[in-house]
Order: structure tokens, then sequence, then C-alpha cells
């Protein structure tokens, strides 16, 4: 029936877990990677120890590493850029592991996040040395909204793997771009406001549950670190409350071109891993800064969870500058895309909105929408070249053709399936139901 290897990832692994118990039921082979020894533990008693590869961070040198650039990803990993030397050990450590691992057992799908380095070294090895194998990782499409898509690149920009029950696609036409995205945004913000969220929190700091030195995930595994990162999460949200912000008319008022870029939460997928080299938003936001002419005026708006993760300091200095304003996080999306000219991002979902509705749209990472004729992907040449912002604009699409906007529906539509396979149970503790359970289970057992 053909064979799957699951990546845990922390919490993640509880519901990677439930989708394997459905595909072993069916005679599928899983197998599991892991990073973490409690989860590493329960997995062995599950599947068995053949089935489960362990990669602490204190793992052995087996063999010579592949050629590969990880100083990519040791820049970007949460953890091990606090531990360069280590890291770089670890990530040449791994590799032998993972390729023998997976090679030797003939997997045919490797399924997991990219979010942390080791992750996305089990990418790169599987995708390019291991030959009848794939690694894909799913996430919820934007659009269609309620759906998923398959990705095998690290930017999550191509679908693999078109759906074959189109029918349930188009019941989701009436959802507006990015929904379901934006209902676990609100969930998050909904929870961590709630006591028991809070209360589950402060016991943690108490007790230090989960506690694993070999976890190469885990930054924060001691009070000490865990109070430094919550006492400067506070000192920065008070930081950001008294930081001047103005609302959706100060963009009606800009006589010139009025420009938006919205913050990404960091660190995060879509701007860590998805984003890579143009994660450093400060520059990226001066680099478009400076494109602008006397009359036009750039927007920042903070992503509403990311409020505490950036400090007074990073506002004060974009305030600095001539022609800078900061938005209030909770002014309307759709307000803010019917006054601006144009919308500049790295890989956001307020991008896709933009384009959908006719604007123009800046978009530095690749993205799945990075393919409609009005989305301009600019680069330093055309920066350094461009005598203002609408030469740029002109300058990006010109001759590129691309997607029309129904050809980009049609297409996503194409390669999306209905329900949600990230299973963030914080977010959409509603994935974790078991008819989305078993419909996902079913897609990954009609892959094989």
């Amino acid at each position: 029936m053909g064979s799957v290897c699951f990546i845990s990832n922390q919490t993640k692994t509880l519901f990677y877990d439930k989708i394997a118990e459905r595909l072993t039921n069916k005679g599928v082979t899983v197998y599991w990677i892991v990073v973490n020894l409690k989860y590493y533990k329960m997995l062995v008693k599950k599947y068995g120890k053949n089935n489960v590869l362990y990669l602490p961070l204190n793992i052995s040198r087996l063999s010579k590493p592949f050629n590969l650039k990880i100083n990519d990803l040791l820049y970007a990993d949460r953890r091990l850029k606090n531990i360069p030397d280590r890291g770089i050990k670890y990530l040449k450590n791994i590799q032998p592991y993972i390729f023998d691992f997976i090679s030797t057992r003939q997997v045919q799908i490797v399924l997991g996040e990219q979010t942390y380095a080791y992750e996305c070294l089990i990418f790169r090895i599987v995708n390019n040395f291991i030959e009848g194998s794939v690694a894909i990782s799913a996430y919820l499409s934007r659009y269609p909204a309620l759906h998923y898509c398959f990705y095998s690149d690290e930017s999550f920009s191509r679908e693999i793997f078109p759906s074959t029950n189109k029918a349930s696609n188009y019941s989701s036409r009436s959802e507006s771009i990015g929904s379901d995205y934006k209902k676990i945004i609100k969930s998050h913000i909904s929870n961590s406001k709630s006591f028991a969220y809070n209360f589950h929190k402060f016991m943690r700091f108490v007790k230090i549950t989960d506690y694993d030195k070999q976890d190469p995930t885990w930054k924060s595994n001691t009070r000490w670190d865990k109070l430094k990162k919550n006492v400067k999460n506070y000192i920065n949200i008070a930081g950001y409350s008294i930081i001047p912000k103005v609302e959706v008319s100060a963009i009606k008022e800009v006589p010139g071109n009025s420009i938006v870029f919205p913050l990404h939460l960091q660190p995060e997928l879509n701007i860590d891993t998805a984003g890579r080299y143009f994660d450093n938003q400060y520059e990226a936001i001066i680099n478009i800064w400076r494109q602008l002419g006397p009359e036009d005026c750039l927007f920042i708006k903070e992503h509403p969870v990311a409020i505490g993760n950036r400090g007074y300091v990073f506002y004060k200095k974009l305030l600095s500058k001539p022609n800078i304003k900061i938005l209030n996080h909770q002014c309307d999306v759709s307000g803010i895309l019917n006054e601006c000219d144009y919308v500049f991002t790295i890989s956001g979902t307020m991008g896709l909105e933009a384009a959908i509705l006719g604007k123009k749209v800046f978009c530095m990472a690749p993205t799945s929408y990075d393919r409609l004729s009005t989305v301009a992907t600019p680069n330093i040449e055309m920066f350094r070249s461009s005598l203002n912002i609408e030469l740029l604009y002109e300058k990006c699409i010109t001759n590129k053709g691309g997607w029309s906007i129904d050809e980009y529906k049609d297409h996503m539509e194409k390669f999306s399936y209905p329900g949600d396979a990230e299973g963030d149970f914080l977010g959409n503790p509603s994935s974790w139901d078991g008819h989305n359970i078993n419909n996902v289970a079913k897609v990954i057992e009609g892959l094989l």
C-alpha cells in the first residue's frame, strides 16, 4: 500500500499520529523522524524502533555530509542560530542518518513542515538526493478558503498533486480570501487572552515541563530564559501601545502614491522559510522607502499576533524616516486596500487579497500568487535603476505575462483539497475532528 514518513514537530506530532493511525489501518507503512525524546519514546512504543529515526542535538557523526549550504538553514533557525558552532555540527551530523533512513526503507512520501532547520534539511536531502521519494508540506491555500494544497518547494509557491475531488472545491467560492487563515489568527489572539491559556503557560514556567536539552528546536528551556522572553514581550507590548498610529483616512490624504507594507509575525515559517533572503523586515522596509518620491507615503501595518515581538525602538527608527507612518493594526484590511495605490509584501496574504481586487502588488519572495499578471517581483537591479515607484512597477511587469485572476482561481481549485491538513490545535481545533482527520488520511493514501 505504500509508505509515509512523518516529520515530528512538537505538538503537531499528535495531529500526524492521528492521521498515521488511519493510514496504518489501511495497510500503509508509517515511519517517523523525531527530535524530541518524549515523542521518540511515544512513537517507538507505537510504531517500533525500526520505524523511528531519532535526531537529538548530541547525535554523533556517521560519515561525510552532502555539499549543502547549511549556513542558509542555520541563519533562520530559532534555536541553532544562537548556538552556531554546535548548530553547524548538528546539521552536518544528521545528514547521513536522514539519507540512510529514507533511502533504505524506500519511503515514498515524507510529510512535514519546514519551520526548523532540521526539517528544511530533510526536504533538501529527499528532494535532491533520493530517487523515488518526495518531501511535501500541506498548507492552507488562502484561496479557495477552507482548503489546503501540497508543496515540495521551500517557498510553498508551486502546488503539486492536483485534486480529483473537484466538485467540493467550488463550495468555498463564497468565502473571502484567506478567511480560514484569519480565523486561526483570531483564535490565537483569543486564546492568548484566556485564563486557561495563561494559567497553563504559568504552570509550564513553574514546573519547566517537557524539558529536553537535546531537542534542537527548544530555545527557552530554563526558567531564566522563559522569564526574559516574557518580560521582553510585555515591555514590547507597552512600547507599541505608545507609538503614534494613523487610521485608514490618512492613506486617503496622501497627495502622491500610498504604499502599504504588512509586517509578518516573526519567527514564522512564511517569512523565515518562504521569505528567505528577505527575512530582515526592517531592511526590506528601508529598501521600499528609498523608492518613494516627496509626495509618497509608506504605511506599515503590524501583524495582530506579532504585537510584543518588536520593541519600541523598531517602530521609532521607522518613524524617524520622512514619509513613513504606522497604521493601527485594527484597521480593516478591505478599507486599506480600497484606499492604497500599492501593496508591498514579502509573501503575505494581503498581497493576494490586493491582487484579486486588481490592485498593484509587489511581492518580494516566490508565492502561489506571484504568477498573476499584476503582481510584480522586483530585484536589486530594478530597485537601483528605477526613477520612482511607478516606473519600478512598470519595469517589473513589462513582458512578464502571467495569469488572469480567473486562471489563478481555476488553478488553485484544481490543486486544493477541502479541509485542514496543518492541525493547528490552538488556531483551529476543529481540524482535529475525526471527519477532517479521516479526509486528510484518505487524501495522503491516494497520493501513494
